[in-house]
């Protein structure tokens, strides 16, 4: 396996990465019937505390020893033969807030193909 280091690549699918951690968080609470801004807040502070996790803010006791999680991305494949890194460790969690703002705007995809109503506080 190669690791291919090219930040620009990497930071392009660590924010696809965390606008799919945000989405994720906006459509496991959306149900939860809390008001838009209760709901947006709560988006934010789980995209932010999650990324920051991945990001390795904090630290990860792991057997007596500390850990740092290192994210990398690679295509599809069946064979992995390359990974993206970014050198170190992901940054995603500078991105976290906006993008969780972001995402609160869009529609959800189960919204968008009409299999659910609107929860409670978007009627």
């Amino acid at each position: 396996m190669q690791v291919t280091i090219d930040r620009a690549a990497y930071d392009a699918r660590q924010l696809s990465l965390t606008r799919e951690i945000a989405r994720a968080a906006r459509d496991a609470l959306r149900d939860t019937g809390l008001a838009p801004e209760r709901l947006e807040k709560a988006v934010q502070n789980l995209t932010f505390r999650i990324t920051a996790i991945l990001d390795g803010s904090g630290d990860l006791d792991f057997e007596e020893d500390v850990a740092i999680p290192v994210v990398m991305f690679t295509n599809q494949d069946d064979e992995v033969t390359e990974v993206v890194s970014s050198g170190g460790t992901s940054f995603m969690h500078e991105y976290a807030m906006s993008v969780a703002s972001d995402v609160l705007g869009e529609r959800s995809e189960r919204d968008r193909l009409g299999d659910v109503e609107p929860p409670p506080n978007d009627r």
